[in-house]
């Protein structure tokens, strides 16, 4: 009989930030989903090879590894040892009659003059995407011996949500999204098998080695070797004094302040094309003022010059932008201290650059692009402060420029090595800072497309949604009409960290974010007089 088996957790998931937070999604469907169906599917992927870590139990190996983390994957999925702990719930009312889902922003709405708003507070609704005796932390995860995965499934006369929880030390959002787990969850329930891709470092620590690869390669005898990478930012270093003092005023602010309020926003898509051009306008002629310094030449000079400046045209994201823009509203309370350091953190999905060296190439026509299914991002940072960050423009030049060339294989590296010579180990973390900084941190899960998650083959029943509400069963896709995300720990305060949830069918941006209590009532105010 086969034995079940034992993979130790990968030194970046085992990270004390991700071990103590647990990461709900909620996605909201007009449609009424058949929960065995959506449960038989899930089962069905998780028992796949590779994918089988999903659902394993967490615990401490106590005998070899010091009390390490582990998975525990079982020899069989069975009802023993289930793949997922799965939940449903049932109310025999529509959605607008039920005092929980009534308050979900209605993807018809009209905007208030075009402009970014307030639309809710997520945490009422978590019970929807979460059953009341989930568990809450990893002590009870490990205790209770339940599955990583934790499916509730919620059914209404109209529409269903459906609620993803686990431990985010099993993965992140990119393993999550699209291309990841709910990706290939779609693909099964669609008969797609074939379809879903084959699983790399599922129980190997890859990313082990990604501190080492910044060392200088010999080149023979004879031959110097390469000189050591540089860090970009080593500058910013801070000394163990400085990083206590870092510490102790986060500490303070937190006991100063205790309660959090965390709220989501919506961004209507015309409003970020408009804030971009304006952002690309105000480079360009920044960059145009910058260029007239160099004085006046012939005409063959200056068409030279022209054909430069279009080579060097600036250029940013819609996510750069977001980051800059929403970056002046986190710290819209300081607004009073324009010379205090700010450090906006940007977490970064490594999956692209480490292919073909950590992870796999990417792959040929016609193959499967493997998914590494655990925790792959860093965060970089830039450094500026309060008033710096009320220009836009500069700001979201500096977010780009940053992902640019900090974002290399080389710079990542050699950031791992100097930050996190042990992921594990807390204590052995620099950082890179100011003792006196405000930091805000920014997840973009735009590219995990949660949006785009399709479960139409589940539909039961066109139900009493409203007609051209979204297509049914064989009529075309049905997708999300709204995505929240939740971050729950007992330990890491979540204030200040905002996400990206991503875009909607529309084109409107949403956004999550968590401050403390008494700061969104002047965001409100700020947004309602936005101008682009």
């Amino acid at each position: 009989m086969a034995a079940e088996k034992i993979i130790p957790l990968h030194e970046y998931d085992s990270m004390p930030f991700l071990t103590g937070l647990v990461l709900t999604l909620l996605l909201k469907y007009d449609r009424v989903l058949d929960p065995d169906v959506l449960r038989d599917a899930m089962i069905k992927l998780i028992d796949r090879e590779g994918w089988r870590k999903l659902g394993s139990r967490l615990k401490r190996d106590m005998q070899k590894a010091k009390g390490n983390l582990v998975y525990h994957v079982p020899a069989k999925f069975d009802e023993s040892n289930p793949a997922i702990a799965f939940s449903h719930v049932h109310y025999d009312t529509t959605m607008a009659d039920h005092p929980l889902a009534r308050q979900f922003p209605s993807p018809k709405s009209s905007h208030l003059k075009g402009l970014p708003s307030v639309v809710l507070a997520p945490a009422p609704i978590i019970p929807l995407a979460r059953r009341a005796d989930a568990p809450r932390t990893m002590a009870e995860l490990i205790a209770r011996g339940l599955p990583q995965l934790q499916l509730h499934v919620v059914t209404f006369r109209d529409g269903t949500t459906v609620g993803i929880s686990f431990l985010h030390s099993l993965l992140d959002g990119m393993g999550l999204g699209a291309s990841g787990l709910l990706g290939a969850w779609s693909l099964v329930l669609h008969g797609k098998e074939d379809e879903v891709p084959p699983v790399c470092g599922d129980d190997q620590d890859v990313l082990a080695g990604l501190r080492k690869l910044h060392r200088p390669t010999p080149t023979g005898e004879g031959k110097p070797a390469a000189a050591p990478v540089e860090w970009k930012h080593a500058r910013y270093l801070m000394g163990s004094l400085d990083v206590l003092k870092f510490i102790l005023r986060r500490t303070w602010d937190i006991l100063r302040y205790r309660e959090e309020e965390m709220r989501v926003v919506r961004v209507p898509g015309a409003f970020v094309t408009r804030l971009r051009e304006a952002v690309l306008e105000r480079l360009a002629t920044t960059a145009m003022a910058g260029d007239s310094h160099d004085g006046a030449g012939d005409r063959s000079s200056l068409e030279g010059e022209a054909t430069v400046a279009a080579e060097k045209k600036p250029w940013v994201s819609e996510g750069d932008v977001l980051v800059a823009w929403w970056s002046r509203y986190a710290t819209l309370h300081l607004a009073n201290k324009p010379d205090k350091p700010v450090i906006v953190t940007n977490a970064y999905n490594m999956r692209k650059m480490l292919a073909g060296t950590l992870l796999p190439a990417p792959p040929g026509d016609g193959e499967r692009a493997p998914v590494y299914l655990a925790n792959c991002a860093t965060g970089l940072n830039v450094f500026t402060t309060v008033g710096g960050i009320a220009e836009t423009a500069a700001t979201a030049a500096e977010v780009r420029r940053t992902l640019v060339e900090l974002g290399t294989l080389d710079q990542l590296a050699v950031m791992q090595a100097t930050v996190l010579p042990d992921p594990r180990k807390l204590w052995k973390m620099r950082m890179a800072g100011l003792p006196d900084a405000h930091m805000c941190i920014f997840t973009n899960w735009s590219q995990a497309s949660f949006y785009q998650i399709d479960l139409s083959p589940a539909v039961v029943a066109r139900g009493e949604q409203q007609a051209g509400d979204g297509e049914g069963q064989g009529q075309g896709q049905v997708l999300p009409s709204f995505v929240a995300c939740k971050m729950d720990s007992k330990v890491w305060p979540q204030r200040d960290q905002f996400v990206i949830i991503g875009k909607d069918g529309q084109g409107d941006y949403w956004i999550s974010g968590t401050l403390r209590k008494g700061l969104w009532a002047k965001i409100e105010e700020e947004l309602g007089q936005e101008k682009v």
